[in-house]
């Protein structure tokens, strides 16, 4: 399977310590590994995932819809990594997924085929989010 690997940190803290970069990159290119995938790209990206405007994440999004049946599977490690907001995150699955593209967590697989696996995405796009207005709101509060 012709794989892209996406990778996402959203301090310069978090790509230095515990959810580094790095740590990510080598699971991924394990897991790659392990499953026979051939990586095609990797994009890595350093900004929050409330939003999609991210630039990595655009360039990807980009270069899928430009090079079609190219890439069939994006991965990364959990799903917070791909986004903390459930609606957007949604949108943007159906997108890649219109321009025939599966995206997929390799900590927290979802069964794609399957849509009642909606909940389960669901549930993890929710803890993601939610976690991220709980580091908002303390950081506003100092």
């Amino acid at each position: 399977m012709r794989v892209i690997i996406y990778k996402r940190v959203s301090t310069d803290e978090q790509a230095n310590k515990g959810f580094s970069l790095q740590a990510q990159d080598d699971r991924l290119r394990d897991y790659c590994k392990l499953h026979g995938h051939e990586i095609i790209d990797a994009y890595t990206e350093d900004a929050s995932g409330k939003n999609f405007d991210r630039p990595e994440f655009q360039k990807m999004f980009n270069c899928l819809k430009k090079n079609a049946g190219k890439v069939e599977l994006i991965l990364f490690t959990k799903w917070d990594r791909y986004g903390r907001n459930i609606g957007l995150a949604l949108y943007y699955k159906e997108l890649i997924e219109n321009l025939g593209v599966t995206i997929n967590a390799i900590e927290q697989p979802i069964d794609t085929v399957d849509k009642e696996s909606i909940l389960n995405l669901s549930v993890y796009l929710a803890i993601g989010e939610q976690e991220r207005h709980r580091i908002s709101k303390n950081s506003k509060e100092g």
